[in-house]
């Protein structure tokens, strides 16, 4: 009798146990601002970009094929703009964007806001613009201003980047430098000043992936490792 009493009560505690522990998954979050230590986080970042990794990412190449315009219509033959593989700085002025939350369950931290990363600059070498059977190279600069919304991921056995998105190019300038010594080039030169380069590829092709990489490599592993970026 006693062996049964004593088990019955184990089975108790267990299932008691089991209960709490899901009503704790079910309870909602509590989420607060936490722009003060974000904005703490992000100067960190931005230190480890400056002085302790000196980041100078590459840059994927890209090719487009751009209509001219001229006197409203368009020029008979598009001008092809064929990119090669750059280099990409600028990756150590992160600020943030309006709030940021953070949100704690039992089990689960979650950081979610917006950055953006002022004047990232790519830098190409032997870009090669074509209009018609005419082709022209030169060096192509290129500065934007990415906006990306971030959300970072600390549980009991993992801390992550959960999700990441660009929400905008930001400012974008851009310097295609050709010889415009001759007639065909200064030809050509003048229909590049009539065209715009396709921003949201060139940032899908050659900046989304180093932007994942510095956040990843930054952000994500200061928060991760500290225990001072929480609540205070």
């Amino acid at each position: 009798m006693i062996r049964e009493v004593f088990v019955f009560v184990l089975y108790v505690v267990y299932v008691k146990s089991e209960v709490n522990s899901k009503l704790q998954m079910m309870q909602p979050p509590s989420c607060i601002e936490m722009n003060y230590d974000v904005d703490e986080l992000v100067t960190a970042s931005n230190y480890m970009v400056n002085y302790v990794n000196g980041m100078l990412l590459n840059a994927n190449g890209f090719q487009q094929n751009l209509t001219v315009n001229l006197l409203g219509l368009s020029a008979p033959v598009s001008l092809s703009v064929k990119v090669p593989q750059g280099t990409m700085t600028s990756f150590n002025n992160l600020t943030r964007i309006g709030d940021v939350t953070y949100c704690s369950t039992a089990n689960l931290q979650t950081l979610e806001g917006v950055f953006r990363f002022r004047d990232v600059r790519l830098d190409y070498d032997g870009v090669e613009v074509t209009l018609g059977s005419w082709s022209v190279k030169g060096p192509l600069s290129y500065t934007l201003q990415p906006e990306v919304h971030v959300i970072l991921t600390k549980g009991n056995v993992d801390c992550r980047l959960k999700s990441l998105e660009v929400v905008s190019s930001g400012a974008i300038n851009y310097d295609l430098t050709v010889d415009a010594s001759t007639w065909r080039n200064w030809l050509i030169s003048k229909a590049i000043g009539r065209v715009e380069l396709d921003a949201d590829s060139i940032v899908k092709i050659a900046v989304l992936p180093n932007i994942q990489f510095c956040v990843e490599s930054t952000m994500k592993t200061i928060w991760c490792d500290s225990s001072d970026l929480t609540p205070k």
